[in-house]
């Protein structure tokens, strides 16, 4: 009996061994290339990455082979998704490299890569907005200005607006002291114009987010306005309609 079950321990450590041997790895099986065969994508010479083929026309095809070009070839390397645009020639390409899937997103304007606009967003530090005697002035003082990517744009002011009111901060950011209220539930940018120097900003807040102390209003407001201002165009902003960001 006890022969048997030395056996049996034995046969059931030999599969459980196979098994683990040859499991499969986490999201799926790839080749030699690293493509992930079983999501669909195979290797194309042509663009010299993953692909899947039944997605491409020829116009997406020589996108795809753009934007390998720019980023440069490698293990893993996937084109995963694309945006198009009605502008000849127009494309968002999206791509994932190596196991890790690191993310890289290639724009390509009427044929040609674009690279990203940089911007500043301006979030807030209490400690940066306080008096001698340690009181938070809810001033402008506390305003402090990370640096951001846009995609190609013809409406920087509008799109680095929306970035703001997005709300999100990196972790090396909040350790420094660097905070934000946005996300504010509902309020979403309506529209971005620039007329004579003004910026006017159209927000929908039907929720009633943006009022408040005046502290707080005033700190949303100063955010906003260094964020358009940074901007050659525009001299002062115009929040509309008038109530909102009002205390």
């Amino acid at each position: 009996m006890l022969i048997a079950i030395t056996v049996i321990i034995a046969l059931v450590d030999g599969a459980m061994y196979f098994l683990q041997k040859n499991a499969l790895p986490i999201g799926g099986d790839r080749d030699e290339r690293g493509c992930l065969v079983a999501a669909g994508y195979s290797f194309d010479e042509q663009v010299g990455a993953c692909i899947r083929a039944f997605e491409m026309t020829p116009d997406i095809k020589q996108a795809a082979i753009l934007a390998v070009e720019h980023v440069g070839g490698g293990y893993a390397l996937t084109v995963t998704s694309f945006n198009s645009y009605e502008e000849a020639g127009s494309y968002d390409i999206m791509l994932e490299r190596g196991e890790e899937r690191t993310k890289e997103t290639v724009y390509i304007r009427q044929g040609q890569v674009v690279e990203l606009q940089r911007v500043k967003i301006y979030y807030y530090s209490e400690e940066r907005d306080r008096d001698e005697e340690g009181n938070i002035q809810c001033s402008k003082e506390g305003l402090v200005a990370v640096d951001r990517t846009i995609p190609p744009t013809q409406t920087p002011l509008k799109d680095s607006i929306e970035l703001l009111i997005k709300g999100e901060l990196i972790a090396s950011e909040t350790e420094r002291g660097i905070t934000t209220e946005f996300p504010l539930a509902g309020v979403v940018l309506k529209s971005a114009s620039i007329t004579n120097g003004v910026a006017t900003l159209t927000f929908d807040d039907p929720q009633n987010k943006t009022s408040g102390g005046s502290c707080r209003v005033s700190v949303l407001w100063a955010q906003i306005e260094a964020t358009a201002k940074q901007f050659p165009a525009v001299q002062s902003v115009r929040f509309m309609p008038e109530e909102v960001f009002q205390p």
